[in-house]
């Protein structure tokens, strides 16, 4: 197992090696370590990979897939879901005292009622959680969305698009 304090003080590297993933993603993969780290240390966070091309969206399918398998070396439990069954059916986070990763598809089709849960999760309800939020999405889908461009306000958006 990689300890959590060696990813996030070890250069470069995302799962014990290199940060070898999507090419030339070097840094993104440097960041989601890092904001796995910091959620492993009680740091809520939300990022949100935004992208417009097949590439882009390729690119955070592949990022993703290695946060989760950080998050899985390290202890912590992953969740992915539909936006469209978030607010219907709320995972449970750090019920057995794990960090959590919760990888949420499809974000552009998150509906009010998931938007307002994810808000509440990010503003008040993940206090003392040990949870990482990543969501992917295109960027046209966020910023023709009052309500849900508001919320990814409260993440770290990273834009894959090159």
């Amino acid at each position: 197992m990689v300890a959590v304090a060696a990813i996030a003080s070890t250069p470069n590297t995302l799962d014990g090696m290199t940060t070898a993933g999507p090419a030339g993603r070097e840094r993104e993969v440097f960041r989601l370590g890092a904001a796995w780290g910091a959620a492993a240390r009680g740091r809520t966070g939300f990022v949100v990979l935004t992208g417009d091309s097949d590439t882009d969206t390729a690119d955070a399918a592949g990022l993703i897939d290695r946060a989760a398998a950080l998050a899985d070396r390290t202890g912590g439990r992953v969740t992915r879901m539909s936006c469209a069954d978030a607010a219907e059916t709320p995972p449970t986070l750090d019920a057995d005292g794990r960090p959590a990763l919760l990888v949420l598809d499809d974000l552009h089709r998150a509906d009010a009622a998931t938007v307002a849960w994810l808000r509440r999760l990010m503003t008040d309800g993940a206090a003392g959680t040990r949870l990482l939020v990543i969501a992917a999405a295109r960027p046209a889908d966020i910023d023709g969305d009052a309500a849900l461009s508001s919320l990814v306000e409260l993440a770290t958006r990273m834009d894959l698009g090159r």
